[in-house]
Order: C-alpha cells, then sequence, then structure tokens
C-alpha cells in the first residue's frame, strides 16, 4: 500500500501537531523528522569514535519499541510472519522500500533496501543496533551480528547469530503514560494531509519530501534517547543550519522564516506551535508534544538544536538558553547577543 493511500483512508492520521499510524499492528504516535539532518548526525558521531554508542542506542530503541508497542498476539507469532507484518507496516510508512527475513537454525539472515539511514549515508552500527534490538526482544536471546553488508543503492544484508536465552528490559514508562502524554486532541491549525494538498509537501511513492528533500517517519523515543546521550550536540545545529540553507531562501524576512518554522514543526507531528519574540528573545511554544517510551525524563535537546540551526538563517548568534516543560507542554527560549548562562 502507498503512503498517499494511507493517507487517504486515514492509517497514517494526521491531525494538528500530531501523527497517528493506525496500522494493523498498533496505533501509536510518530513524527516526521529531515531525513539528512538525523543520517548525518549519526554518521557524524560514528565517525567520531562514537559508532559503538550508536549501535547500543539504536538497539535500545528497537528492544523499547518492540516489547512496549508491539501487541502480545504478535510477539507470539513466528519470526516469518512476523517481519512480514513488519515490513508492510515499515513499507507503507517509508521506513523501508523492502525487507526480506530468512532462518537457519541459529542463523538470521535479513535483507533491506532503501531503509531511512542506509540509503543517505551506508554503513552505521546505528542500523546494526535497530535490527539486533527487535530480535532481542523477539527472542529474549543474545543476538550477534556476524556479517553486514549496507549499501546506499544496493541495499542492506545483515547475518545474525542467536545465542543463549536472555531477557532485556531497557526501562519503560508505564504504556498507559505513554499513550496519555500522546494522546491527539481536536486543535486547529495546519495537518499534514493539509500540507500535501497544499503542496508544502510531496508525496512520492512511500515517502514525504519537502523541497526535494526526503523526511523519515519515525517513533517519537528516538529523539529523546539521542537527547539524552548527548553525543557532539554541538553538530545538530551545524547539520541543521546546513541542510535548511540549502532550502530557505537567504532573502525571505524574519517573520516569513518563523512563520515557515511553525508550520514545518506542526505539520511534522512536533505538537501545537506557538511561536513568540520578545525583545532578544524567540520562544518557541508546543503543546501536546511527542513524548518517548523511555523510563528516563523527557529530552527535548536534539529537536532544540535542530530548531536553532534553522533560527541561524536569521542570526548566526542566536543560543538556546533554556528549555522548560510542565504538563503536555514544551517551552524551548532562544537568545540573540550577549548573553550570561550564569544569570
Amino acid at each position: 500500500m502507498r503512503l498517499s493511500e494511507s493517507l487517504r483512508r486515514g492509517i497514517l492520521k494526521s491531525s494538528v501537531g500530531a501523527l497517528i499510524n493506525k496500522f494493523k499492528v498498533k496505533s501509536r504516535r510518530t513524527v516526521l523528522f529531515f531525513e539528512e539532518i538525523l543520517a548525518n548526525y549519526i554518521k557524524a558521531c560514528e565517525d567520531a569514535s562514537y559508532a559503538e554508542n550508536f549501535e547500543k542506542i539504536g538497539e535500545r530503541w528497537c528492544i523499547l519499541g518492540t516489547k512496549e508497542l508491539t501487541p502480545p498476539p504478535i510477539k507470539k507469532l513466528p519470526l516469518s510472519l512476523f517481519f512480514k507484518i513488519m515490513k508492510m507496516v515499515w513499507t507503507t510508512i517509508g521506513i523501508l522500500d523492502d525487507l526480506s527475513f530468512k532462518r537457519d537454525g541459529n542463523i538470521i539472515i535479513l535483507k533491506a533496501k532503501g531503509n531511512t539511514i542506509t540509503r543517505t549515508i551506508g554503513r552505521s552500527n546505528f542500523m546494526i543496533g535497530c535490527f539486533a534490538g527487535v530480535l532481542k526482544a523477539m527472542l529474549s536471546c543474545n543476538i550477534k551480528c556476524i556479517r553486514a553488508v549496507q549499501d546506499k543503492n544496493a541495499g542492506e544484508e545483515y547475518v545474525f547469530e542467536i545465542g543463549a536465552p536472555k531477557q532485556f528490559c531497557a526501562g519503560s514508562k508505564e504504556k498507559e503514560t505513554y499513550d496519555m502524554l500522546n494522546g491527539s486532541k481536536g486543535l486547529d491549525g495546519l495537518s499534514l494531509a493539509e500540507a500535501i494538498r497544499k503542496k508544502i509537501f510531496q508525496v512520492k511513492g512511500n515517502r514525504i519530501f519537502f523541497r526535494g528533500t526526503s523526511l523519515c517517519n519515525s517513533e517519537n523515543t528516538l529523539f529523546h534517547i539521542l537527547g539524552e546521550e548527548n553525543i557532539m550536540p554541538e553538530a545538530i545545529p551545524e547539520l541543521s543550519y546546513k541542510y535548511f540553507s540549502k532550502l530557505i531562501e537567504s532573502d525571505a524576512s524574519a517573520p516569513k522564516k518563523l512563520t515557515l518554522l511553525k508550520n514545518l514543526l506542526q505539520i511534522m507531528g512536533w505538537g501545537r506551535i506557538a511561536i513568540i519574540q520578545r525583545g532578544k528573545n524567540i520562544i518557541i511554544n508546543a503543546h501536546n508534544p511527542p513524548y518517548g517510551l523511555q523510563a528516563e525524563k523527557d529530552n527535548w535537546n536534539f529537536i532544540g538544536g535542530t530548531i536553532l540551526g534553522y533560527l541561524w538563517l536569521i542570526r548566526r548568534d542566536f543560543k538556546m538558553v533554556s528549555v522548560k516543560e510542565r504538563p503536555r507542554h514544551l517551552m524551548i527560549t532562544y537568545k540573540y547577543g550577549n548573553y550570561d548562562s550564569r544569570k
């Protein structure tokens, strides 16, 4: 099923500030994000000797998602059927183009093509961790990757060896709390479906594009884990600035740039957005932002750093000075000019 058909039939439901994937497996909230920024951040960190860290991040995220968001009847299925279902889900929402599963004794071979990260940067330990995390959650066994081939165009092949039984607990919120925090109520504003109709975004095949660049569809927890790990945080706004510099007219007025930022964040599922200018401050208010599954406090530094890079299109001396949160509301403040963090 194509993504456009999923939107038409309400399988990927868009409301103001939120995206809900209502496919057969389980309704869940997801977000859209800028594929180039996410993938190139992973590459920059792995190239700087953080490959093992990112393998663990991918593993933890996918253990959480598989254990907590997959209904028990689905988790009881044979792996061959489970991966057939996941192929339907992931291809429908554009995470990948193809997926196959083969098992021979204690050896599992997964082949994928066109997945979000690999199609942008090629090799990454992060993706090895993601697939290993799914297998660990499903099998409750140690999993070792003994071979990985990752190519932007040709696709991927992973060979995993199943080891001794082991229970994996990644630590999570109560599912009821996660669902309550991520509930989507009727709000006024621009939704994804409207943005596609207005040609702000374009749908091609099973992917969504913004000005010719691909957006990825992801469960929210990944961005909170990345923020909490805080690996090379300075790279996030730099990559964001580089990305948006190619897409946003340099001579566009500051109000026009801020209006686009508001619409992008809201359409992509980051909450109902209001942007307030107050002196040298720009305040991003997000009502009903997307929360993660992780047990730790939600961390907004990754999306905050991405917004900072965008604001550098207006002034290069903007800094993120505070992140404040109360139930179902997020406020991130940016300031330009001299700023003393001790005040």
